[in-house]
Parts: structure tokens; C-alpha cells; sequence
């Protein structure tokens, strides 16, 4: 817990260093916690008893990942995953990839929670 809570905190620094408006910090933070930490939060509320801890850091993972490959243009990532109707021209996505992330993170908690069970 106490290693979590020290990456977490050098990577909301880097964050907030290396976004240039406060807008794009609060957008790219909402953004992230509608991927990573809204299926948790539902889960853990509504229905306790189908998730677990083994399941919850396998979402967050999962989540994570999915989300950063669709790239983020506040911190000067490209997309190392190109989604269906990827504007080439414009360079960004234009699939729901962020829902997709959270859809993924929510079914990883689901599942990997019953089969650690």
C-alpha cells in the first residue's frame, strides 16, 4: 500500500507537470478515472460480493493498458494501437476506445474475481 500510494504520488506530479493547461489536467484525469476506477466503484457498492482484490488490481491493469495504447495527446503519447475508424489524417481516434477500456476493465474484474474465488 505504502509503494502504491508513492508511484502514485510521482506520477500525479509528472502529470501535472507535463500538462500544459489545467483543462487538459482535468480532462485526462476524468478520463482516467471513468476508465479505471468507475468499474471498481460500481462493483465494490453494488455488488460486493462478486469482486475481490485479485480481481481489482487485474482490472486496473487491464484498463490502464487499454487505455494508454489508444494514446493520449496532453502528455505527447501517440497510439501504439490504431482502433477501427482511425483518422489518419487527423491522427486520433475516433472509436469509443476510453467506454471500450472501461467495459474490459469491468468484465476483467467480473471474471478474474469468480475464477480466483
Amino acid at each position: 500500500m505504502r509503494v502504491s500510494i508513492f508511484v502514485t504520488g510521482i506520477l500525479s506530479t509528472v502529470m501535472a507537470l507535463t500538462i500544459p493547461s489545467i483543462y487538459g489536467l482535468w480532462s485526462m484525469c476524468s478520463d482516467l478515472v471513468y476508465c479505471i476506477l468507475f468499474p471498481q466503484l460500481l462493483m465494490v457498492v453494488h455488488f460486493k460480493h462478486h469482486c475481490n482484490t485479485y480481481g481489482s488490481l487485474s482490472a486496473y491493469i487491464m484498463a490502464f493498458i487499454v487505455r494508454i495504447s489508444g494514446g493520449e495527446p496532453q502528455l505527447g503519447l501517440k497510439p501504439f494501437i490504431h482502433y477501427p475508424d482511425y483518422d489518419y489524417v487527423l491522427e486520433r481516434q475516433m472509436f469509443p476506445f476510453r467506454t471500450m477500456a472501461m467495459l474490459m476493465s469491468l468484465s476483467t474484474l467480473v471474471s478474474v474475481s469468480w475464477l480466483s474465488k
